[in-house]
C-alpha cells in the first residue's frame, strides 16, 4: 500500500516544527515516549482521541494531515463509489441497496 505522507512523518515534522522532544509530545498524550516513538516510525497509528490531543498541542486541524496520509489505493476505491452513487441509473436514490447488491456480485 503506497502513502501520500506517513503519517509518522507529519508527526515528526509537527514535533520538529514546535521544538519538542518525543518525551514533551508522550507525556502530553499520556503514553510512554516508546509508545509514542512508534508512532512516528509508522509501527503504530494515533487513536481518534490523540489527533484531537496533537490538534490541541500543535493548534492545527489534523484533518488535512489525515487526508494527507491515507493510502492512494482508498482514494481509487471512494472515486469509484463516488461515481456509483452519482450515476444516472441508480432508481428511487436507493443508493445503499445498490451497493449492497453490487458488493454481493
Amino acid at each position: 500500500m503506497s502513502y501520500r505522507i506517513p503519517m509518522g512523518d507529519i508527526l515528526l515534522q509537527l514535533r520538529k516544527k514546535k521544538g519538542l522532544r518525543q518525551e514533551d509530545v508522550a507525556r502530553f498524550l499520556q503514553v510512554k515516549r516508546q509508545t509514542y516513538c512508534k508512532l512516528e516510525k509508522n509501527q503504530q497509528h494515533p487513536t481518534p482521541e490523540q489527533i484531537a490531543i496533537l490538534s490541541d498541542l500543535y493548534q492545527e486541524d489534523m484533518n488535512k494531515y489525515i487526508i494527507e496520509a491515507i493510502p492512494e489505493e482508498y482514494f481509487a476505491e471512494y472515486r469509484e463509489y463516488k461515481k456509483h452513487i452519482s450515476s444516472p441509473d441508480i432508481n428511487n436514490g436507493d443508493k445503499k441497496s445498490d451497493l449492497a447488491k453490487n458488493k454481493k456480485d
